[in-house]
């Protein structure tokens, strides 16, 4: 199955309208999400979307980061000098990727003192499926290994969710208990983790999306914004990794 959900989420962050308090005195912005294997980098001001790049990690694509991104500052008529804030994706996801993302922003950041802000990736997915979908509550669900999922809710007016929510790992069988009636459940592992979801909350409180949703660049810096204006300091500058560190235990893939 094509996968355009992306491509739907970066459009409505483009068609969105300004917000209040927002305008030309609001930062240049550049955000980075790489809790997937679909990276993204994306330059807004405000919340406008100047442009975003994208890009699948794979052992044969040699597209990442470092080599969209003079393109995307060349579309955009700026270079790093110009961005003021640093917005960074911290997953849940792949630690390899986030690492990454967040090493990148903070050297980014360092020659002008540039602020470097993280948010939860989950958080932007929520935030975007609630503005998509009018919701007013969604669960993030992805694959955390070793048996285990990761989730969170997410709760505010349609439209637009309150931030902060508190990520935890849990059994797949306990997900279904955790969301109320009418939300919505989403997941960026939905390949891996089709049969598990539906299995056990496709009959429950929630509407699960049947298809892979994804977290992406524009969308964390939108959230990112949303966040400043509210007076919410930056989360921790590192990967969100819930699992407590086991020395010599290979990692498995309980869900494939």
């Amino acid at each position: 199955m094509s996968d355009a959900r992306p491509a739907r989420l970066a459009q409505a962050a483009q068609r969105s309208a300004p917000r209040a308090g927002q305008g030309r005195d609001e930062p240049l912005t550049l955000a980075i999400e790489q809790s997937t294997a679909e990276g993204s980098v994306a330059l807004l001001c405000g919340e406008r979307v100047l442009g975003e790049r994208r890009w699948r990690a794979t052992r044969e694509n040699t597209e990442d980061l470092f080599s969209v991104l003079p393109g995307l500052l060349s579309m955009g008529k700026v270079t790093l000098d110009d961005v003021r804030v640093y917005a960074v994706g911290l997953g849940p996801g792949s630690y390899t990727g986030l690492r990454g993302a967040v090493a990148a922003a903070r050297a980014f950041g360092l020659p002008a003192g540039s602020e470097v802000y993280g948010v939860s990736s989950g958080e932007a997915l929520a935030q975007a499926l609630a503005e998509e979908r009018d919701a007013a509550a969604i669960g993030i669900v992805g694959d955390a290994r070793r048996g285990r999922l990761w989730f969170a809710l997410f709760h505010g007016n349609s439209g637009e969710l309150a931030p902060g929510a508190t990520w935890e790992l849990t059994r797949p069988d306990a997900v279904a208990g955790r969301v109320p009636p009418g939300a919505l459940l989403a997941t960026p592992d939905w390949d891996r983790l089709a049969d598990v979801l539906v299995h056990h909350c496709g009959s429950g409180n929630a509407a699960l999306i049947g298809e892979r949703c994804l977290p992406t660049a524009a969308w964390v810096g939108r959230t990112v914004l949303r966040r400043r204006r509210r007076g919410i300091r930056s989360e921790p500058l590192r990967p969100i990794y819930l699992h407590p560190p086991v020395a010599g235990t290979a990692r498995k893939d309980c869900f494939s």
